[in-house]
């Protein structure tokens, strides 16, 4: 096993039952042993966001703008594109 690797998964909104999505991603990150996950239903954990090493989402209405616009993260670039 390699280093850990944190992960950081958003999964949950409105109109939805999530509750399938996220085991199913769940259970694909457990096929990687040095992946630890972290799972929340938002994006309102700023702290564990900047810790993550990569963040997965699975998301329905989280964002209220339509229009797109950075998401800070720990390196490299993120573009929050509604749909």
């Amino acid at each position: 096993m390699g280093e850990p690797v944190n992960a950081y998964l958003v999964c949950g909104g409105r109109w939805h039952d999530f509750d399938y999505a996220r085991l199913e991603l769940l259970k694909l990150l457990g096929e990687r042993p040095e992946i630890r996950t972290r799972v929340a239903e938002d994006f309102s954990d700023l702290q564990a966001l900047e810790e993550a090493d990569f963040l997965l989402t699975y998301t329905c209405d989280l964002y209220h703008d339509d229009q797109p616009g950075p998401v800070h993260v720990k390196s490299g670039r993120l573009i929050s594109m509604p749909y």
